[in-house]
């Protein structure tokens, strides 16, 4: 997937080496990502930190493997992975995107993965359905302003224009999405802005779960 920026903002160069169409494709493909956690999910991980396999995947993700191979094939049909087919086992692997639009809205495998913590985090998926998709990914500016000592957590609250207890609640879910964007989204500061050199985090940027029986504050 190449880099896809507003063409007004950017030169022609930083636009990857897609033309037209595959510019769109590559919308679309995260448009899809952004409506479905589950495959937004397999697909940052593997972004991050693939060629890896499927089976690597499951575990690290804690999924259920015959589901994830039916989404592994769905990501393939979309272009969002590529798969290896001669390598045992097979090896999957995707490239990052940045998509910046005229206004501003940016999405990045950093966002995808905000938005995709609905699935599993019940505080991420309280904020996405009191507030709308738009809030969890505007946040994840705030958060890292926060981890780069930039913010309060009620700072943050006050800039969503949400109640402080969700807003603190929401910069503890996300320190594990800008703590990982940070380590491994190439894009990282085109969601963050400056804030992407001071971000830091308590929590291991090798992992996009917490250890079982674990939370993120205590690592």
């Amino acid at each position: 997937m190449p880099v896809i920026k507003d063409r007004a903002t950017t030169d022609d160069e930083s636009l990857g080496n897609g033309g037209a169409v595959e510019e769109y494709d590559d919308f679309l493909i995260a448009a899809e990502l952004l409506k479905d956690p589950r495959l937004a999910r397999i697909y940052v991980y593997v972004c991050y930190f693939g060629p890896t396999t499927i089976d690597v995947v499951i575990d690290a993700l804690e999924l259920k493997r015959a589901t994830t191979y039916e989404d592994v094939e769905e990501l393939e049909r979309l272009g969002a992975i590529d798969r290896d087919d001669s390598t045992r086992p097979h090896e999957i692997s995707a490239a990052a995107f940045a998509y910046v639009d005229p206004d501003g809205i940016t999405i990045t495998p950093t966002v995808l993965h905000a938005i995709a913590l609905r699935e599993i985090d019940d505080d991420v998926a309280y904020v996405y359905t009191r507030y709308g998709a738009g809030t969890v990914a505007a946040a994840v500016r705030f958060v890292a302003e926060h981890y780069a000592g930039r913010l309060t957590k009620r700072m943050v609250a006050s800039e969503l224009d949400v109640k402080p207890v969700e807003g603190i609640s929401l910069v503890n879910a996300l320190e594990r999405v800008v703590a990982v964007g940070a380590e491994h989204d190439p894009y990282f500061d085109l969601v963050v802005g400056d804030a992407a050199a001071d971000v830091e985090t308590s929590v291991d940027a090798t992992s996009l779960t917490p250890r079982s029986g674990s939370t993120d504050g205590d690592e």
